[in-house]
């Protein structure tokens, strides 16, 4: 997978230059915690508050590019409204595969 950091929008591909991103974690909309993996420095996940039962996975080529990656996400999450109003994502149906959602 190809992913991208964006505007607080993290966007994962198929492949690099793909046109259509698989899903979009929009940090503005909910709460998103990382968790670095204990056996592999150069994996962490992703999970969304609400959504337990998804875990996003990710690997770096490098512990270097994994700490940038973290460091950056991290950045994005503690600017985000999801993180800083606590938004929760339960009873929402895939949030992850959508940019945006209808406030109805």
């Amino acid at each position: 997978r190809f992913v991208t950091l964006k505007d607080k929008k993290m966007r994962y591909y198929k492949e690099e230059g793909a046109k259509f991103a698989k899903g979009c974690i929009n940090f503005e909309f909910y709460e998103v915690i990382l968790e670095k993996s204990d056996k592999d420095p150069c994996c962490f996940n992703l999970k969304i508050v609400g959504q337990e039962a998804r875990n996003f996975q990710f690997k770096a080529a490098t512990v270097e590019s994994a700490m940038s990656w973290q460091t950056e996400i991290l950045r994005h999450i503690g600017q985000s409204d999801g993180f800083l109003k606590r938004r929760s994502a339960i009873g929402l149906n895939l949030p992850w595969r959508f940019d945006n959602m209808s406030e109805n």
